[in-house]
């Protein structure tokens, strides 16, 4: 049986009414995705809802803090992805990375964590290395040192009181020597218990295990890790009791390298 012309003619205007609809459709729903993703980006990265904007730093001198957070700012501007900030996103931020990056551009620090106070702030925790001495080369280049005998930054060749001068008058390579750092820690700390204070501690040019102490009144007192450190340490303790009651006790050095005996000139 023929299919009238006006029915095929009525069935195509319905095909093509359905097919716009469904463009018209297919365009919203697009049009919607595009609109709900620019809203997203907007959101996390253009408005102010996730924006850091309060940093809290602790565990810093007062002279320290300005340095520190002009390096937190710089690393949250950190422009990615052409011209977006996702470190400025509190849901963004890595944290471990920020407290990498800190460790890296302030060698004094030993450790560092970050912690994320929602929805507008970060608190960044630092703890210091402890300097305990200053590392000086046979060029007169000085560093400071940590306990661990890490160099830390350039030093101004002085000594005094608050850090311990070692001047390592031997050509080597400028790297502290771990060997003896620790063991002259130990003597000098033994040193100012008993009253002996040392102002400046000497490593001949031609040492292996020998340092030698400046003692405040001037002379040297003469050790060697060669041999017990701890006994020779012991017999200066003793000799020292003895010896400091002595008014006119004013030697040119006291010499400590034969185990269990001291001498002095």
């Amino acid at each position: 049986m023929a299919t009238p012309i006006r029915d095929i003619h009525h069935q195509g205007q319905l095909a093509r009414k359905r097919k716009r609809a469904f463009l018209a459709q297919s365009g919203f729903f697009l049009l919607s995705i595009f609109i709900m993703m620019v809203g997203i980006v907007y959101i996390f990265f253009f408005s102010p809802l996730f924006t850091i904007r309060d940093i809290s730093i602790s565990g810093l001198s007062a002279e320290s803090k300005p340095q520190a957070l002009a390096d937190i700012q710089s690393a949250l501007n950190q422009v990615q992805l052409m011209y977006l900030k996702p470190n400025r996103n509190i849901l963004f931020l890595n944290t471990q990375k920020l407290q990498d990056q800190m460790l890296e551009k302030l060698p004094n620090i030993k450790e560092v964590s970050v912690t994320k106070s929602y929805f507008h702030g970060i608190e960044v925790n630092f703890q210091q290395r402890e300097l305990v001495a200053i590392w000086c080369f046979s060029d007169n280049e000085c560093w400071y040192v940590d306990q661990n005998g890490e160099q830390m930054s350039p030093a101004p060749e002085a000594s005094g009181f608050v850090f311990i001068q070692i001047n390592d008058l031997r050509e080597r390579d400028k790297i502290i020597d771990k060997k003896l750092f620790g063991p002259i820690l130990q003597a000098v700390k033994k040193m100012s218990d008993i009253r002996l204070p040392a102002r400046a501690v000497l490593i001949p040019t031609d040492s292996f295990t020998e340092f030698r102490a400046t003692t405040s009144n001037g002379y040297d007192v003469i050790f060697d890790i060669g041999s017990n450190l701890a006994q020779q340490l012991e017999v200066l303790r003793v000799f020292w009791g003895e010896m400091k009651k002595d008014p006119l006790f004013n030697p040119q050095y006291i010499d400590l390298r034969i185990e269990g005996r001291v001498y002095y000139r």
